[in-house]
């Protein structure tokens, strides 16, 4: 059985579309979206390699996710694989909810996702573009495709012309699909860490991500744009949370912008946290974000990948576009294997044509030289018959006799 942290080991293409409830039309927009992706729905559920059901949530949770797949299951004598979409109906895009796998055993459900919905659109949030990720990393489909190769080049020089002492090259890799992104709400450059509980080195995982973004670590809070404000929980989080932007605010006497990092400590990479900006009305703080850590390290998980998304999307910088000089030799590395694709398939014709015309001349050898033999014998024959009447043409004038 296929889980939702293993990789693409599917190669589907063809769903059908089950309704455990009423969506009023939300689920079009999904239907929409796997089309995009290269994914055909289809009018029976024999003719699909597997069933994309949507699950509106009305009651309890729990509740309704076990109806839906119980009819779902009616619907799917062969038992083929199932992606379960559960759909929670609210008009707050921030609204925080539990991760509805946690409640599906189903043998056949291979994804469950959830996302938002009001009046039969999606909404526009966060919640709704992770959904949307894990499907597409799920299904195999690249996030970031359609790179353009004058945009590369050009954010590269861009780089090099304003940054000539940096030693690591770091380019601006601009996917084509991302023009109309934001610009920076900010352009802070330095800021201060404060640290309001026992992190045990864990907050140095952050300092070095804000570091490769071109943002430096400065020793006094006078000297600083903003402070980075990191809260370990260690007993309720709303208590722990306001203790450290107590502590904080006696540390920024000149009332700067805060970004707080909210530190978790678990084993469990799935962990389930609510949103603790929901718990802050302290006017410094311009970001907060969650994070799970464990024996002093950030823990490798996809509620971190969304808290750094988050520090990236605030500060201005691209998502796609921080990458290593390892990474710039990559993409062009895949462009030198391409181009020796190419070549190997123009050798493996060139080849190919070779033998042919062997093999032609081989079978028809004594044909050509039959019909070679002839063609010389001809333009031999022409030639001197040409030539002769060349001659007698030119000794005319000399032989010919005046009339008596």
């Amino acid at each position: 059985m296929l889980t939702q942290s293993s990789l693409c080991l599917v190669s589907w293409k063809r769903f059908y579309v089950h309704l455990a409830g009423k969506t009023n039309g939300a689920h079009q927009s999904w239907v929409k979206k796997f089309g995009s992706i290269g994914q055909t729905q289809v009018s029976s559920p024999t003719n699909g390699e597997y069933m994309l059901v949507f699950c509106p949530v009305v009651s309890r949770v729990g509740t309704d996710i076990g109806e839906a797949l119980e009819s779902a299951e009616k619907n799917n004598p062969g038992g083929k694989p199932i992606i379960l979409v559960v759909m929670h109906h609210t008009f707050n895009p921030d609204h925080v909810i539990a991760e509805s796998r946690r409640l599906v055993n189903n043998p056949n459900v291979h994804l469950t996702v959830d996302c938002l919905i009001y009046e039969g659109e999606l909404l526009k949030c966060h919640r709704n573009d992770i959904a949307w990720s894990e499907v597409q990393k799920f299904l195999g489909v690249s996030q970031n495709t359609g790179i353009s190769i004058w945009k590369l080049c050009w954010s590269c020089l861009t780089y090099v012309r304003n940054r000539p002492c940096k030693v690591a090259l770091i380019c601006a890799l601009v996917a084509s699909g991302d023009e109309d992104e934001e610009a920076a709400t900010v352009s802070w450059k330095r800021f201060y860490v404060h640290l309001a509980g026992k992190t045990n080195e864990a907050h140095h995982g952050w300092v070095k991500k804000f570091g490769s973004i071109g943002q430096t670590q400065v020793s006094s809070p006078t000297n600083g744009e903003y402070m980075l404000v990191f809260c370990p929980i260690v007993s309720r989080v709303g208590t722990d949370i306001g203790k450290a932007l107590e502590s904080a605010e006696k540390n920024n006497p000149g009332g700067k912008p805060i970004i707080l990092v909210v530190m978790h400590h678990t084993f469990n990479p799935d962990h389930v946290i609510a949103e603790s900006r929901r718990l802050v009305n302290n006017p410094n703080v311009h970001l907060t974000v969650d994070c799970l850590i464990y024996e002093g390290e950030l823990l490798k998980c996809h509620r971190n990948d969304i808290a750094w998304s988050e520090v990236q999307k605030f500060l201005g910088v691209s998502q796609h576009a921080d990458i290593s000089i390892w990474k710039l030799c990559q993409v062009f590395l895949r462009w030198f294997m391409w181009l020796g694709d190419c070549f190997m398939w123009f050798l493996l014709w060139f080849m190919w044509f070779s033998l042919w015309f062997v093999w032609f001349l081989t079978k028809c050898w004594s044909w050509l030289t039959y019909v070679c033999n002839h063609l010389i014998k001809a333009c031999v024959a022409l030639v001197s018959y040409l030539w002769s009447r060349c001659g007698e043409i030119m000794r005319w004038p000399t032989t010919r006799q005046l009339p008596p």
